[in-house]
């Protein structure tokens, strides 16, 4: 049975990524790849307005770098602008490549527009467009690109939604080679 509201999760947009190592590929190629991150996020854009989707959640490394572009930040506020105007919820966490607490410019967000904080695991309401209450959304970003704790644990669910939609950003435990991003594993 499909639920009664409609949302998109997406996560690694790694906005205006610089795409380094790039200087013996073809200028014209060059500049499609520096500018398809941005242009993805359109197209995300695009794809809710279309699909007439209630909500968005977009968890964790949405900018390609704690000090994110002002490009970047720019392109994201006229987006969340769009999707505020159509009556689309967005939910944001920040992940390692884009912790809260890198620079940012001073921008205004619409108030359609949920950044969960850092220090426990928030949970903000997810409406459909028609006003019913459709799921509860939980988040916790991260504050610096290293976190050692395991920010799953933190998670406890809340009665009266028909749906529950956590979100955080993470590496699976125990692989040989992981950075010091800290894994979302449901036992400590």
């Amino acid at each position: 049975m499909q639920p009664p509201f409609r949302f998109m999760h997406a996560a690694d947009l790694h906005l205006d990524s610089p795409f380094r190592g790039l200087s013996k590929v073809p200028y014209a190629v060059r500049e499609r790849l520096k500018n398809s991150t941005l242009n993805a996020l359109d197209r995300l854009v695009d794809t809710v307005l279309r699909e007439e989707l209630d909500f968005v959640v977009l968890s964790g490394d949405l900018y390609d770098a704690a000090d994110r572009s002002l490009r970047a930040q720019l392109r994201m506020q006229r987006a969340m602008g769009r999707l505020a105007e159509a009556g689309a919820q967005v939910f944001v966490v920040h992940g390692n490549h884009d912790p809260s607490g890198g620079r940012s410019a001073r921008l205004d967000w619409p108030a359609n527009v949920h950044v969960f904080g850092t220090e426990e695991v928030g949970c903000a309401p997810a409406y459909t467009r028609g006003g019913e209450l459709a799921a509860n959304v939980y988040g916790i970003s991260y504050r610096e690109a290293a976190v050692k704790d395991n920010l799953a644990l933190r998670y406890r669910v809340r009665e009266g939604a028909p749906f529950t939609s956590p979100s955080c950003t993470a590496t699976s435990t125990g692989c040989k080679g992981t950075t010091t991003m800290r894994p979302a594993s449901w036992r400590s």
